[in-house]
């Protein structure tokens, strides 16, 4: 089977997960989040075997910082800015 085609496991949801493996083995997903989030995104593009949950990834990707600014924003939200 090759790596395109592998079956991820079940996304990982809790912050407090353990890394078992990488540069940050023994580590949480929140200790990642805080000091190298761009590492998680680099694990969900390059290991098959790890998958995130996508508001852990969208954090990632947005360099740990929560994406909750316009979160549930209406149209009403952007009349106001």
């Amino acid at each position: 089977m090759s790596r395109s085609t592998q079956r991820k496991s079940q996304p990982i949801t809790d912050r407090k997960h353990v890394m078992e493996f990488g540069k940050f083995k023994g580590e949480t997903i929140q200790e990642i989040l805080d000091n190298d989030p761009l590492y998680l995104v680099w694990l969900v593009e390059n290991v098959p075997e790890f998958d995130l949950h996508h508001e852990l990834l969208e954090e990632a990707e947005n360099n740990g910082k929560p994406d909750h600014e316009f979160k549930d924003c209406t149209s009403r939200c952007w009349d106001k800015l």
